[in-house]
């Protein structure tokens, strides 16, 4: 373990001179034959940038921007306004279920509103916190990422003071499958830098984070592979 992260610190130092866009073509332009731990190493240099947030997942982003390789093996992904729509009315749904709350497909505005009028339910935060979400063809985590953020947003608004117990609810039951291993590696990067900044305020665990990622993070052929349990 010692002598590999030797290895990536003495990587990093290496190409430290790389700019973020120059990393990003690399890590975009990779031929998979390659070893998959120099694309671990590319992903790590370009977090040590020091990037803000917003400019670190949009740079993880554009390694799966659409290209005819990507076409070819049916690799697509959803919008953003789509992906919002599906994940808060899937939640909504189920809270609307189990509280025999009247439902019907609504835009997210309007189901933070009704979210809103459940302020201070514990049971009901606890609720949002442990549905399960698995995404089968997750590619670089956009869904599973917002999935993430929602469940966050929707606690928040119910006017819950955020904790840890929540988050790792959360991440226990974030379950992602690709066939690509450099996407899920990316979606569980992505998720853990997420975390990583809530750490300012909360006591979190990332090794364990990643841990749990790691067990819930699947590399199959939806399609052609299954396997129970």
């Amino acid at each position: 373990i010692k002598n590999k992260i030797n290895h990536k610190l003495s990587f990093i130092q290496k190409h430290s001179s790389k700019s973020s866009d120059e990393i990003i073509n690399l890590l975009k332009n990779l031929d998979k034959n390659n070893d998959f731990e120099y694309f671990t190493n590319l992903t790590l240099l370009l977090l040590s940038h020091n990037l803000n947030e917003i400019n670190f997942q949009n740079e993880l982003e554009k390694i799966n921007e659409i290209s005819n390789e990507r076409k070819d093996n049916g690799v697509y992904y959803t919008p953003k306004d789509i992906t919002d729509f599906i994940i808060y009315n899937s939640i909504f749904q189920l809270i609307a279920n189990k509280y025999k709350i009247d439902f019907k497909p609504l835009n997210p505005g309007d189901i933070v509103l009704k979210i809103t009028q459940l302020r201070n339910n514990q049971e009901i935060v606890d609720f949002i916190s442990n549905i399960s979400v698995f995404d089968p063809t997750c590619g670089t985590g956009a869904f599973l990422l917002r999935t993430f953020q929602i469940k966050i947003e929707m606690i928040q608004k119910l006017n819950y003071k955020l904790e840890s117990a929540q988050i790792y609810d959360i991440i226990n039951n974030l379950h992602g499958n690709d066939l690509d291993s450099y996407s899920t590696y990316v979606s569980k990067l992505r998720i853990l830098f997420k975390c990583s900044n809530l750490n300012n305020k909360l006591e979190l665990d990332l090794k364990e984070i990643y841990s749990i990622l790691s067990l819930n993070f699947r590399n199959y052929n939806f399609i052609s592979q299954f396997e129970e349990g």
